[in-house]
């Protein structure tokens, strides 16, 4: 089993931007899709932690939603716009409470096998970005990214995620279409497992990673 970790943020959904008209674009409301459907996100402390959700540059993986009250352990102070910390603790639970009623983000962790289980049985991947296969510079890695070269090099787990996951209804399914090739996984630091549900943390910290990627979005099943 993997070593037990904090939790995970996972925003949901596809960003289509500020509503049209808005007076300010960043003020927002702005435009979340959502399996098939348009969800507003208010803008303010809600809007800044789905961004922040994605990741920041130079952040650490995984990324916590501790750490977005502690932006001082990736950036200098001056990198910061004010107020610093982006969201306090207080404004933090706010905002997660917000969203998530909204279902907009998943607080998850991924050694609750029944937490964990829940997520993937309600929710898919859709992927984004282009494959750039395997190169030998790479030492085993796929690269992802855009049409000029990847932007991250993943593992096989992490590659067949983001492969194959697109075509199955939900995280569950692609769980369970993946077990089989990780009981006899092909390379020494892949997950060995006995079946979906001992696959599923692995499987959710490699989605973690594609979604602070930008290599697509979770969604809703449907």
């Amino acid at each position: 089993m993997p070593t037990r970790t904090a939790p995970l943020m996972f925003p949901v959904g596809h960003y289509l931007g500020p509503t049209v008209g808005a007076s300010d674009p960043l003020a927002g409301p702005h435009r979340v899709r959502v399996a098939g459907q348009i969800h507003p996100l208010p803008g303010g402390d809600p809007y800044t932690l789905w961004l922040l959700a994605h990741t920041v540059v130079g952040a650490p993986q995984p990324w916590t939603p501790a750490q977005i009250a502690e932006p001082a352990h990736i950036a200098e102070p001056a990198q910061i716009a004010e107020p610093a910390p982006w969201l306090t603790p207080a404004r933090l639970d706010r905002a997660v409470a917000q969203l998530a009623e909204r279902r907009l983000l998943l607080v998850v962790d991924p050694d609750d096998p029944a937490e964990a289980a829940a997520m993937a049985r309600s929710y898919r991947w859709n992927s984004m970005l282009h494959g750039h296969g395997m190169r030998l510079g790479w030492h085993g890695r796929y690269g992802i990214g855009g049409p000029d070269g990847p932007w991250i090099l993943v593992d096989n787990l992490a590659h067949d995620i983001w492969r194959w996951a697109p075509v199955t209804p939900t995280l569950w399914d692609a769980c369970e279409a993946l077990a089989p090739a990780y009981e006899d996984p092909r390379d020494d630091d892949d997950p060995t497992v006995t079946g979906a549900d001992e696959l599923l943390p692995h499987l959710l910290r490699r989605l973690h990673l594609l979604v602070c990627s930008d290599a697509g979005f979770l969604d809703e099943a449907y």
